[in-house]
C-alpha cells in the first residue's frame, strides 16, 4: 500500500470519527445540536463536516445549541456562532451544566439555559424586544434573567436587565438602563452605567449591599450588634417591594405601591 493511500485512509477514519462528536436533531421548532466528548478542534471540525454534508437542509434554523457540562469561552462560542452563520443558522440558546460557559453565554449576548446535573434547569437568561417608544438615550430593549445570581457572579448588559430570582450577597448586576429584581436584591447592583441619573432599580426586597445609579452611590454600613444583615433602608420588618431612583443628588427609596399613578415610567418622565 502507497504512503497516499495510507494516508487517505487516515483522513477517512478521522472524519468518521469526528461525526459522533457532533449530532444534529431537527425539531418542529428548529434543530437541536449536541456537542459531545472532544477536543475543540475536533469539535469544530466534527462540525464543519456535519454542515457541510447537509446540503444546505438547516438553512435558516434557529438552534438549541447543548453543550452539556464542557466548559467554553467566549472565543469558542462565537467561533461557533460564525459557523453557523455561515450556513444561514443562528443560536436560539445555549443549554449548559457548566458555570463557566453560561458566564461566556452571557457575555457574549446569547440566550442560555443552565441546568442541574439531573437535567432540569437552574437558570436562565435571554434578550428581549425593544418598544418603539423608548428614546434614542434609552437603554434599548430588555435582558430576561431566570434563576439565582449567586456571589461571584457579574451579569453587565446594556439593556434593562429584569431578574426572576435572587440577586445574592457578592453578585453584581450592571445595566445601562434599569434593574428590575422579581425577588431579593442584597448583592450589588449598578443601574443607568452609562450616566442615565433617570434610571431605577426595583425589587421585591431591597437590601443591596452597595446601590449605585449613574454617579450616585450609597452603601450599606456594617450591621448593627443584634441587627445583622439589616440594611440601611429597611425600615421596617414587614417587607415589601421598593423602588430605588435619584432625587436632587440622593438615592431614595419608595414603596412600590405608592408609586404615582403611570407606574415605573411616570417617574423618568416626571418630575420629582
Amino acid at each position: 500500500m502507497s504512503d497516499i493511500e495510507i494516508s487517505e485512509k487516515k483522513e477517512a477514519t478521522l472524519a468518521s470519527t469526528l461525526s459522533p462528536i457532533v449530532h444534529i436533531r431537527g425539531r418542529s421548532d428548529g434543530v437541536v445540536i449536541e456537542i459531545g466528548v472532544g477536543t475543540w478542534n475536533q469539535v469544530t471540525a466534527a462540525l464543519a463536516e456535519r454542515l457541510e454534508s447537509s446540503g444546505g437542509f438547516f438553512r435558516k434554523s434557529n438552534v438549541a445549541l447543548d453543550l452539556g457540562s464542557r466548559p467554553v469561552t467566549e472565543g469558542e462560542l462565537k467561533e461557533i456562532a460564525q459557523m453557523l452563520a455561515a450556513q444561514e443558522m443562528s443560536v436560539g440558546v445555549v443549554r449548559t451544566r457548566s458555570e463557566r460557559t453560561f458566564q461566556a453565554a452571557l457575555a457574549v449576548g446569547l440566550a442560555v439555559a443552565l441546568e442541574s446535573s439531573n437535567g432540569a434547569p437552574d437558570a436562565a437568561a435571554m434578550p428581549a424586544t425593544a418598544h418603539s417608544h423608548e428614546r434614542e438615550t434609552d437603554a434599548k430593549g430588555y435582558f430576561v434573567y431566570k434563576g439565582y445570581l449567586r456571589s461571584g457572579h457579574r451579569l453587565r448588559r446594556r439593556e434593562h436587565i429584569i431578574v426572576i430570582g435572587d440577586i445574592n450577597p457578592g453578585a453584581e448586576v450592571i445595566s445601562d438602563g434599569d434593574v428590575l429584581v422579581w425577588g431579593r436584591l442584597r448583592g450589588v447592583v449598578h443601574a443607568g452605567a452609562g450616566g442615565d441619573r433617570r434610571a431605577l432599580v426595583a425589587a421585591l426586597d431591597l437590601e443591596p449591599t452597595q446601590l449605585r445609579i449613574a454617579d450616585v452611590l450609597k452603601i450599606a454600613p456594617d450591621p448593627k450588634p443584634g441587627h445583622p444583615g439589616r440594611f440601611f433602608w429597611r425600615r421596617s420588618q414587614h417587607k415589601r417591594p421598593e423602588i430605588a431612583r435619584v432625587v436632587q443628588d440622593e438615592i431614595i427609596t419608595e414603596e412600590w405601591d405608592v408609586v404615582r399613578p403611570g407606574g415605573l415610567i411616570s417617574l423618568k418622565r416626571g418630575g420629582d
